[in-house]
């Protein structure tokens, strides 16, 4: 009886394609984690700047019906975009005594933060 030495090529096969799914997983998480990453260093940069602009919104909340924010004390003095949306329906139509309500909406690099806000009307 003669044997033979070595691997068959159904074995290879199955452990070249079991290697190609191993490496292309391995390929798509890391892909995925770089993504990722990316992603949080934008927002480590953007979200100190919305953040400031709407504390400077809250403390002064005529500021939001300008269309754009400048942050002096930040480097590079960035603008935010400040977009404003009336409250609802039903807030449009109740008459209240101290302001009306807005919807507020920053934008900065692509990134955006909403909250609300009452402006006392002049």
């Amino acid at each position: 009886m003669i044997t033979q030495k070595g691997f068959t090529l159904i074995e290879i096969l199955v452990a070249l394609i079991i290697s190609v799914l191993i490496i292309g997983s391995i390929m798509t998480l890391n892909s995925v984690s770089m993504q990722n990453q990316r992603r949080l260093i934008k927002l480590q940069e953007t979200l100190p700047v919305l953040d400031a602009a709407a504390q400077k919104i809250f403390a002064n909340p005529k500021l939001a019906l300008n269309e754009t924010l400048t942050l002096e004390e930040f480097e590079g003095k960035p603008m935010v975009e400040v977009e404003i949306l009336q409250g609802s329906e039903a807030s449009k139509q109740l008459s209240l005594p101290y302001g009306r309500l807005y919807r507020v909406r920053l934008a900065y690099k692509g990134e955006t933060i909403e909250f609300s806000i009452i402006v006392s009307e002049p």
